[in-house]
Protein backbone atom coordinates (compact mmCIF):
# COMPACT_ATOMS: atom_id res chain seq x y z
CA UNK A 1 0.00 0.00 0.00
CA UNK A 2 1.65 3.26 -0.80
CA UNK A 3 1.88 6.43 1.39
CA UNK A 4 -1.59 8.00 0.83
CA UNK A 5 -3.69 4.33 0.03
CA UNK A 6 -6.47 5.92 2.29
CA UNK A 7 -7.70 8.15 -0.58
CA UNK A 8 -9.18 5.69 -2.24
CA UNK A 9 -11.87 4.81 -0.02
CA UNK A 10 -12.37 8.49 1.06
CA UNK A 11 -15.89 9.72 0.43
CA UNK A 12 -15.53 13.53 -0.15
CA UNK A 13 -19.56 13.54 -1.29
CA UNK A 14 -20.56 12.88 2.61
CA UNK A 15 -22.54 15.40 4.29
CA UNK A 16 -20.79 16.80 6.81
CA UNK A 17 -22.10 20.59 6.99
CA UNK A 18 -20.46 23.77 9.13
CA UNK A 19 -22.41 24.26 12.63
CA UNK A 20 -24.64 27.00 13.23
CA UNK A 21 -22.54 30.07 14.62
CA UNK A 22 -24.05 32.53 17.27
CA UNK A 23 -27.34 34.08 16.05
CA UNK A 24 -31.02 34.28 15.71
CA UNK A 25 -31.87 32.24 12.67
CA UNK A 26 -35.06 30.73 10.43
CA UNK A 27 -34.56 27.12 9.16
CA UNK A 28 -36.27 24.64 7.18
CA UNK A 29 -35.46 21.29 8.39
CA UNK A 30 -34.03 19.22 5.69
CA UNK A 31 -33.49 15.86 7.67
CA UNK A 32 -33.15 14.35 10.73
CA UNK A 33 -30.69 11.38 11.47
CA UNK A 34 -28.68 9.30 14.01
CA UNK A 35 -24.66 8.56 13.80
CA UNK A 36 -22.23 6.58 15.69
CA UNK A 37 -18.84 8.39 15.80
CA UNK A 38 -15.70 6.45 15.52
CA UNK A 39 -15.52 6.29 19.73
CA UNK A 40 -19.36 4.41 19.11
CA UNK A 41 -20.86 7.35 20.23
CA UNK A 42 -24.72 7.77 19.85
CA UNK A 43 -25.27 11.44 17.81
CA UNK A 44 -28.60 12.66 16.60
CA UNK A 45 -27.96 15.03 13.39
CA UNK A 46 -30.26 18.14 12.76
CA UNK A 47 -29.69 19.46 9.00
CA UNK A 48 -31.16 22.18 8.42
CA UNK A 49 -31.32 25.20 5.09
CA UNK A 50 -30.81 28.98 6.67
CA UNK A 51 -33.38 30.64 5.07
CA UNK A 52 -32.50 33.92 7.46
CA UNK A 53 -30.16 35.22 10.06
CA UNK A 54 -28.76 38.20 11.62
CA UNK A 55 -25.05 36.71 11.62
CA UNK A 56 -22.91 37.73 9.56
CA UNK A 57 -20.81 34.61 9.35
CA UNK A 58 -23.79 32.37 7.91
CA UNK A 59 -24.48 32.47 4.13
CA UNK A 60 -28.73 31.94 3.41
CA UNK A 61 -29.35 29.12 1.18
CA UNK A 62 -26.45 26.87 3.16
CA UNK A 63 -27.39 23.37 4.66
CA UNK A 64 -26.10 23.92 8.28
CA UNK A 65 -25.77 21.16 11.32
CA UNK A 66 -26.56 20.30 14.89
CA UNK A 67 -24.71 17.50 16.30
CA UNK A 68 -26.35 16.44 20.08
CA UNK A 69 -24.51 14.12 21.91
CA UNK A 70 -27.23 11.67 22.73
CA UNK A 71 -25.89 10.40 25.73
CA UNK A 72 -24.75 13.06 27.24
CA UNK A 73 -26.80 14.18 30.15
CA UNK A 74 -28.78 17.29 27.83
CA UNK A 75 -28.83 14.72 24.87
CA UNK A 76 -32.36 13.13 25.41
CA UNK A 77 -33.43 17.07 26.56
CA UNK A 78 -31.95 18.41 23.87
CA UNK A 79 -33.85 16.28 21.29
CA UNK A 80 -37.13 16.35 22.75
CA UNK A 81 -37.08 20.07 22.92
CA UNK A 82 -36.22 20.07 19.13
CA UNK A 83 -39.12 17.59 18.68
CA UNK A 84 -41.40 19.72 20.67
CA UNK A 85 -40.68 22.88 18.78
CA UNK A 86 -41.17 21.39 15.59
CA UNK A 87 -44.22 19.96 15.93
CA UNK A 88 -45.16 23.76 17.38
CA UNK A 89 -45.24 23.04 21.38
CA UNK A 90 -43.72 24.56 23.51
CA UNK A 91 -42.24 22.94 26.37
CA UNK A 92 -44.76 21.80 29.25
CA UNK A 93 -45.60 19.20 32.02
CA UNK A 94 -47.98 18.22 29.45
CA UNK A 95 -46.11 18.32 26.11
CA UNK A 96 -43.24 16.58 27.69
CA UNK A 97 -44.91 13.94 27.80
CA UNK A 98 -46.09 13.65 24.15
CA UNK A 99 -42.53 12.45 22.90
CA UNK A 100 -41.34 9.55 23.50
CA UNK A 101 -39.00 6.90 22.14
CA UNK A 102 -41.62 5.81 19.87
CA UNK A 103 -41.57 9.33 18.42
CA UNK A 104 -37.79 9.66 18.28
CA UNK A 105 -38.12 6.45 16.11
CA UNK A 106 -40.97 8.07 13.97
CA UNK A 107 -38.58 11.83 13.41
CA UNK A 108 -35.52 9.58 12.71
CA UNK A 109 -37.16 7.24 10.03
CA UNK A 110 -36.54 6.98 6.32
CA UNK A 111 -39.72 8.94 5.77
CA UNK A 112 -38.46 12.13 7.68
CA UNK A 113 -41.70 13.42 8.71
CA UNK A 114 -40.09 17.08 9.89
CA UNK A 115 -37.96 17.53 6.84
CA UNK A 116 -39.43 21.06 5.61
CA UNK A 117 -40.84 22.47 8.73
CA UNK A 118 -39.74 26.09 9.41
CA UNK A 119 -38.15 26.91 12.85
CA UNK A 120 -36.52 29.43 14.90
CA UNK A 121 -33.08 28.94 16.13
CA UNK A 122 -31.06 31.31 18.90
CA UNK A 123 -27.58 30.49 19.41
CA UNK A 124 -25.37 31.64 21.94
CA UNK A 125 -22.62 29.80 23.82
CA UNK A 126 -21.27 29.25 27.44
CA UNK A 127 -18.55 27.69 28.98
CA UNK A 128 -19.11 24.28 29.95
CA UNK A 129 -18.63 24.06 33.64
CA UNK A 130 -16.39 20.98 33.57
CA UNK A 131 -13.80 22.19 31.03
CA UNK A 132 -14.70 25.59 31.07
CA UNK A 133 -14.35 24.90 27.19
CA UNK A 134 -16.71 26.76 24.91
CA UNK A 135 -20.17 25.10 24.16
CA UNK A 136 -23.05 26.36 21.46
CA UNK A 137 -25.99 26.14 23.06
CA UNK A 138 -28.80 25.67 20.11
CA UNK A 139 -32.98 26.99 21.50
CA UNK A 140 -35.85 26.01 18.81
CA UNK A 141 -38.68 27.97 18.62
CA UNK A 142 -42.39 26.42 16.89
CA UNK A 143 -42.51 29.67 14.96
CA UNK A 144 -39.89 30.96 12.84
CA UNK A 145 -37.58 34.82 14.38
CA UNK A 146 -38.97 37.61 12.84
Amino acid sequence: MGKYSGVNDADATGDRHPYFLVGNHTVEIIKVIDRVSRNRELFIVIEAKLLSTDSENMRVGTTYAQLIKYNNDMGPINLKRFILAANGLEATEETNKEVDEDTVEDVLSDDQPLAGVVLGLQCHTILTKSDKKEFTVHTWSPAAIE
